[in-house]
């Protein structure tokens, strides 16, 4: 089953690691890891590392966009593009280690804002996405978008997708995600605080959280997944709910371990796999990527193996 993902503000990721790390003062970096980005590049670098097939949508500009376009043809990543006029942006991800040089003080994430896209651009993805999607697909609509989409792209997408009988990931966040949920995405990844902005909680109580995620229900949405970090996450169904408690790992980097989740939800989906297994099977691939640097740079085998200690619980 073909896992079709969505990135329409890519990027080339640069993570450095920087040793003694200064605010406000000269700090010289050492480059770990040049690589394409995006929530959706990310979530389609899992899928093929773990064996699936999938096809990467995106929009590319200058020479950045070339760059993009080369470097994930070198993966073996099917990216398929609408090339646009502006610039494609660069991202930076600065680890700081502490001064004993053993600890990792945690990323600093800088994102350049990216192009402007056309609305001629938008509409030329719209006919690549829809001559893309095809029925039974497992279509992943994650991340940012760039400036000058409207955020009602997202609910569109999803219309789409569902008018060919296709299943959707959403993983977004602001305005998008709110004006996306409204089209009734099957699957629903969100972290606390992409919850805490649709409710205007600062933050909450369980049960606050199972009464927000039953009115996100009710619009039809099947399941809502809750990444929380390092702790506990959350899943929930129509009269079912679960907790998956991650194995504890020594973490060396968190950028995309979000995606890693999306990527092993949609791996799992496409095997049609019963839900509290692709729970299980989704929070070890977040639980892969902590484990090397970059996004999505995760195996089947590791994966495999730390799902055994991945525990799934009724809520």
């Amino acid at each position: 089953m073909m896992i079709i993902t969505v990135t329409l503000n890519p990027s080339i990721d640069r993570t450095l690691r920087v040793a003694g790390f200064r605010v406000g003062g000269v700090n010289r970096g050492e480059a770990l890891m040049v690589c394409p980005g995006g929530k959706g590049i990310n979530v389609s670098r899992a899928v093929v590392r773990m064996g699936a097939e999938g096809i990467a949508l995106g929009l590319v500009g200058g020479r950045t966009g070339g760059m993009i376009v080369e470097m994930l043809r070198q993966e073996g990543i099917d990216f398929r593009y609408v090339e646009v006029e502006q610039e494609s942006r660069n991202c930076y991800g600065i680890l700081p280690v502490l001064n004993d040089e053993t600890k990792n003080a945690g990323e600093t994430i800088l994102n350049e804002l990216g192009p402007v896209v056309s609305t001629g651009e938008v509409s030329r993805f719209k006919a690549l996405y829809a001559e893309t999607v095809t029925a039974g697909a497992i279509v992943v609509l994650s991340g940012s978008m760039a400036r000058g989409i409207d955020d009602c792209l997202y609910a569109e997408l999803i219309s789409i997708a569902h008018q060919r009988q296709a299943r959707v990931v959403f993983d977004t966040s602001g305005s998008a995600l709110a004006r996306g949920i409204e089209a009734a995405p099957d699957f629903l990844k969100i972290n606390a605080a992409e919850l805490h902005g649709l409710t205007g909680r600062v933050d909450d109580t369980l049960e606050e959280t199972i009464s927000d995620v039953e009115c996100l229900l009710n619009l039809g949405i099947s399941t809502v997944v809750i990444t929380r970090g390092r702790d506990d996450a959350l899943a929930f169904t129509a009269g079912m709910a679960w907790r998956i408690t991650p194995p504890q790992v020594a973490t060396v980097n968190s950028w995309g371990s979000g995606d890693c989740v999306v990527a092993g939800m949609a791996v799992a989906l496409a095997g049609n796999t019963p839900l509290p297994q692709t729970l299980r099977f989704a929070i070890a691939s977040g639980t892969a990527n902590t484990l090397s640097y970059g996004a999505g740079f995760i195996s089947m085998d590791k994966v495999k193996e730390l799902a055994t200690a991945v525990v799934v619980s009724d809520l």
